[in-house]
C-alpha cells in the first residue's frame, strides 16, 4: 500500500516475524511515501538496530526526534543505540531525556543506570534502578542489575535480596538464578 502508516504497520509485523530485510524495506517505504512521518522513522531504526545497522539506527531515531522532539521511545532506542556503540555520555543524554518525557519510563531508567554504572557512576546508578523497580516491581533485569551493583559494592546482604526479587520476577533468569548463586 502506499500509506505510510500501513507500510510501517507491514514492517513492524515482518520484524516480529524475523524478517528483517523485508521489515527494513517497508519502513523505507514508509518514510519515502511519509518523509515526515517520526514514528516511521523511529520503526525504520528499530528494524535497523535488530539487524545490527547501529550508526544507521541512529542516524533513523535522529530524524525521528528532529521531526517530534517529544517522541520518548525515539529517545529511549537512540540511547540504547549509542550505548551498544559505547558512546555512553550522549547515550546518558538520550536516556535522560527519554524520562523527562515519561517519567514513569521503567525500562529507560534501567537502561539509564545501566550506562551509569559503565560509566562508574555508580552513586547516580543506584537510584536508578530503584526508580525502575519502584515503576515496576517485577522489573527483573532492573532487580538483577542492581544485585550486581550492590555487590561490586560489597553490600552482600542487599544484593543477595535483589537477586532473589530477579528471581521471582522472572524464574526462568538465568544470569539472576547464577549471580544469586555466586553471591553466596
Amino acid at each position: 500500500p502506499a500509506n505510510a502508516r500501513a507500510r510501517t504497520a507491514i514492517g513492524n509485523a515482518l520484524l516480529v516475524q524475523g524478517r528483517g530485510d523485508e521489515a527494513i524495506a517497508a519502513h523505507r517505504d514508509a518514510v519515502r511515501i511519509r518523509p515526515d512521518f517520526a514514528d516511521g522513522h523511529a520503526a525504520l531504526g528499530m528494524a535497523l538496530a535488530r539487524k545490527g545497522l547501529i550508526e544507521e539506527a541512529v542516524a533513523a531515531y535522529q530524524t525521528a526526534i528532529r521531526l517530534e522532539p517529544t517522541h520518548a521511545k525515539a529517545h529511549f532506542n537512540l540511547a540504547n543505540a549509542l550505548a551498544r556503540l559505547d558512546r555512553l555520555a550522549p547515550a546518558v543524554a538520550a536516556f535522560h531525556r527519554a524520562i523527562e518525557l515519561r517519567p514513569n519510563f521503567a525500562d529507560a531508567h534501567c537502561n539509564f543506570a545501566n550506562a551509569l554504572v559503565r560509566l562508574g557512576r555508580m552513586d547516580q546508578a543506584e537510584p536508578a534502578y530503584r526508580e525502575a523497580i519502584r515503576l515496576d516491581p517485577a522489573h527483573a533485569k532492573a532487580h538483577n542489575n542492581l544485585g550486581d551493583l550492590l555487590r561490586q559494592r560489597e553490600r552482600f546482604d542487599e544484593a543477595i535480596a535483589a537477586f532473589r526479587r530477579a528471581v521471582e520476577a522472572d524464574p526462568a533468569y538465568a544470569n539472576a538464578h547464577a549471580n544469586l548463586a555466586a553471591a553466596y
